[in-house]
């Protein structure tokens, strides 16, 4: 009997580590200031089948350094304004490209280097995913992993091993 890619997900400390580590690679594409760079793959059939990294939309002209987040942070104690911000998100960008080659998505599981915002999660929900694995602290992965699944993507657990 063949594991579904959630049964594996779950169960499979090392073929998590492995996606995530290579969601982290994918991240490096991006040309956004250190520690603002995030990456996430799909993968269905233990296969990666679509990638992406944050960064401005195509043709778009990055935003340089200083970053205008950090900027607008700096100058409003602390506040956030992500409206400033021109990078389209890795998970966004890995729906993007599986949608400009024809791939399919759907039972897909997302490995991204961080918990999706909420507007990413949202997006995530329409796409008939098996789940998303993130890491429990992008800053530093203590090996603590979480999947979120379930039909509406609603449903968190942390993956033990």
């Amino acid at each position: 009997m063949l594991l579904s890619d959630l049964q594996i997900a779950m169960s499979r400390r090392d073929k998590n580590e492995y996606f995530l580590s290579v969601a982290k690679t994918i991240a490096f594409g991006s040309k956004c200031p250190e520690g603002k760079q995030h990456g996430a793959i799909a993968v269905r059939g233990q296969r990666m089948i679509s990638t992406g990294y944050n960064g401005p939309a195509a043709g778009v002209t990055h935003c340089g350094n200083p970053c205008p987040l950090d900027k607008f942070k700096q100058e409003n104690n602390g506040a956030k304004n992500f409206a400033l911000c021109p990078a389209v998100h890795a998970e966004i960008n890995v729906i993007v490209t599986a949608a400009r080659f024809g791939t399919a998505l759907e039972d897909a599981i997302f490995y991204v280097t961080k918990r999706p915002c909420d507007k990413c999660h949202t997006v995530l929900k329409n796409l008939g995913l098996a789940g998303v694995v993130f890491p429990q602290d992008e800053e530093e992965d203590t090996g603590v992993h979480f999947l979120i699944l379930g039909p509406e993507l609603n449903q968190i657990i942390e993956l033990e091993y």
